[in-house]
């Protein structure tokens, strides 16, 4: 079926033979009385006309297609119109799926009317990860790449812990197996029901996800193994890929590995042409970019999607530069300055880690505690002490979807322990990433700790700007789980990811240490049990020193020339 206006013209569920005989179905998106043109592929499981999520590909196709590109949206095996087995994201068999059917989509779409045999493919998050998969198969048409919100490895986004919000993940993409294994009433009651949400996860209705319920308990009991791992792949890439992520995406700091690791590990030649854009948005960077939080950073976040694709590939296929990709590898947009910097590598050079001791008298709960931060080591002090319970977590208000959010709502917390500098006297640039470093003790064998960054604005908002967790069993890496001995203190190291912002004169740079960030993380137990089958929670007895032999810091990038 044709679609047509006065531009572009859609023609709808045009099938691809993959090599096993399987149809996969597409919409193609091609400019009227326009060729021989290149052709961007976008390979998704959320429905190609945004069935799962209400993703906006149409509007991005249209606005490819008006850009002077043949455009296809398919949906990936075994989802809505295309037919065959679906393989689960995080399944053993996905990587290989992926990586067959998106180099015969590839070598297809090279073939489709009007095109000029030059192949690029376009994705956030899940279809990001099919773009990877594809290029690291090298098929011999695919030119280029542009994948945004995807991680190189499936830790540098959950850090080994379960992260609850697939729970929803799961039971969306679950709609459509549901419906073509006629489990209409099915899927409406497990929509509805609150055990979806209760504890023990391996008590899991098995309707409410349906094919999907095996391998999801499956993954549930092995947070410890990467089922993403697309470092595997970067060796066999062969063509340059552009990279694009935001302050406020959950894999900000797994988008950013890849695309180190892509230049020290893949092709020779390539290194150079490979690129990076971190912008002001959150992991929805697959729409239009809309100002969703507390504080507005001007035009740049209000940028559509497919502009960012289109400029990279009429840099790439083209020779042209509207998105000045020829100014640097490296395109930051830096918050409170609202304007772009360019750099030849990440993490950009010229700066350096500086440390901001924590001090407490031993009340530093909420932020009209003592804790303040500062450049003085510190010297003998008391511990900071909170109760940590599992059945009152602090809940995650920076979620996947938001961005920029003023964090004020949990300011009344105990199980919240703030550090604070003074107000700056001059302004400081903050890029790369950011990390801190605890020594803290509790009376479980396990527990977690949190750390989130925070920027207080001089009219008082605090927004959230980085964040992350450790949990204590993965002290030595995921191979092997750590018992805590109750009530020693332990050195931890906790990743908060990357950070571009300029702290202004009169604000103040804040860190936020607790136990725990739900639902973006699975509460810990503190029991030292198999989460996924523990319904006992327990409260756990926190401390954080910092002390002349034990001091605890934040450590921020600061940038030597400003």
């Amino acid at each position: 079926m044709k679609v047509d206006d006065e531009v572009v013209e859609v023609v709808e569920n045009a099938a691809a033979q993959m090599r096993d005989g399987v149809a996969l179905r597409s919409d193609v998106y091609r400019p009227r009385h326009a060729g021989p043109l290149p052709v961007l592929v976008c390979r998704t499981p959320y429905g190609k006309r945004g069935e799962t999520f209400g993703s906006a590909y149409a509007p991005t196709a249209r606005g490819l297609a008006r850009r002077g590109y043949i455009v296809v949206v398919q949906d990936v095996r075994g989802r809505y119109a295309s037919s065959g087995v679906y393989r689960w994201l995080y399944g053993a068999e996905a990587a290989a799926t992926h990586a067959q059917d998106g180099y015969d989509t590839i070598e297809w779409a090279a073939t489709l009317p009007g095109s000029s045999g030059i192949v690029g493919t376009w994705g956030n998050s899940y279809d990001g990860y099919t773009s990877l998969r594809a290029a690291g198969a090298a098929p011999p048409s695919l030119s280029a790449v542009f994948a945004s919100g995807v991680a190189e490895r499936l830790h540098d986004e959950t850090f080994g812990i379960f992260k609850p919000i697939y729970l929803e993940w799961t039971h969306a993409m679950a709609a459509d197996l549901r419906a073509r294994a006629d489990k209409l009433a099915a899927r409406s009651a497990a929509a509805s029901s609150p055990d979806v949400w209760t504890l023990p996860y391996d008590a899991i209705d098995g309707d409410a996800f349906a094919d999907l319920t095996a391998p999801f308990k499956r993954f549930l009991r092995e947070q410890e193994i990467d089922r993403w791992a697309l470092h595997e792949t970067q060796p066999n890439i062969r063509v340059p890929v552009c990279h694009l992520t935001g302050w406020w995406d959950y894999v900000c700091r797994g988008t950013a590995a890849h695309y180190t690791g892509l230049r020290q590990r893949g092709a020779a030649g390539l290194h150079e042409l490979h690129r990076l854009v971190i912008g002001p948005w959150s992991h929805r960077t697959g729409r239009s970019a809309a100002g969703v939080g507390a504080v507005d950073y001007g035009p740049a976040e209000h940028v559509y999607y497919h502009d960012e694709i289109a400029d990279w590939y009429d840099y790439a296929f083209k020779g042209e530069d509207p998105g000045s990709y020829g100014s640097g590898a490296v395109k930051l947009f830096v918050l409170n300055e609202n304007r772009w910097h360019f750099y030849d590598s990440w993490p950009v050079p010229w700066t350096q880690d500086t440390r901001f001791f924590l001090h407490s008298r031993g009340a530093a709960n909420t932020p009209h505690g003592d804790g303040h931060l500062s450049m003085t080591e510190p010297a003998a002090s008391k511990p900071s002490r909170y109760i940590y319970d599992p059945g009152d977590p602090v809940m995650s208000l920076s979620t996947w979807s938001s961005r920029a959010i003023d964090q004020s709502v949990n300011d009344g917390r105990q199980d919240i322990l703030v550090y604070v500098t003074e107000p700056l006297e001059s302004s400081l640039l903050v890029i790369g990433d950011a990390s801190c470093t605890l020594w803290a003790s509790s009376d479980a064998q396990e527990t977690d700790f949190t750390a989130k960054l925070v920027e207080v604005r001089p009219g008082g908002r605090s927004i959230e700007l980085a964040a992350g967790i450790l949990r204590t069993r993965f002290l030595d890496g995921y191979e092997s789980a750590v018992q805590l001995e109750p009530g020693t203190p332990y050195e931890l190291t906790i990743n908060l990811g990357p950070v571009g912002v300029r702290f202004e004169s009169g604000s103040r740079i804040r860190l936020d240490i607790s136990s725990s960030d739900f639902p973006n993380f699975d509460r810990n137990h503190n029991t030292g049990m198999d989460y996924w089958s523990d319904t006992e929670l327990r409260p756990a007895h926190q401390a954080v020193y910092s002390e002349a032999h034990r001091p605890s810091y934040l450590t921020l990038p600061v940038c030597q020339h400003s």
